[in-house]
């Protein structure tokens, strides 16, 4: 009877350590849906410079080229937003991976204790 509840105890520290990893693994890909769910800046605006309106995004500069003010080509603009957009890729990535680095550490723990467990 005591091998049993150890044994018990064992699967109940599993489900225990595979549930904290879901946990962790759904409220970083909640966060980063969160991160995505506002598209606001990217509409044009109507923005004033100088007496001159512009309808252009708010993040899209406006500057002076040979005396004329005139919007951030977009060549310069789109590669500036990738630029971006690369970066938070590349940080989205990292936690993905650290994420799986965790969850591959759980596992090996929990192989561990299994096996102590088979053991006794």
């Amino acid at each position: 009877m005591n091998n049993y509840s150890f044994v018990l105890h064992g699967i109940r520290k599993y489900i225990t350590l595979i549930s904290c990893a879901v946990v962790l693994l759904c409220s970083s890909l909640v966060s980063i849906a969160d991160e995505e769910a506002d598209y606001s800046e990217y509409a044009p605006s109507v923005r004033t410079v100088d007496g001159i309106n512009f309808s252009v995004p708010a993040d899209r500069p406006i500057k002076k080229v040979h005396g004329l003010l005139t919007p951030m080509p977009l060549d310069e603009y789109m590669a500036m937003k990738f630029s971006k957009q690369e970066e938070r890729i590349r940080s989205i990535e990292d936690s993905i991976n650290k994420i799986e680095e965790d969850i591959a550490l759980i596992k090996n723990e929990l192989k561990k204790d299994l096996k102590s467990l088979k053991n006794e």
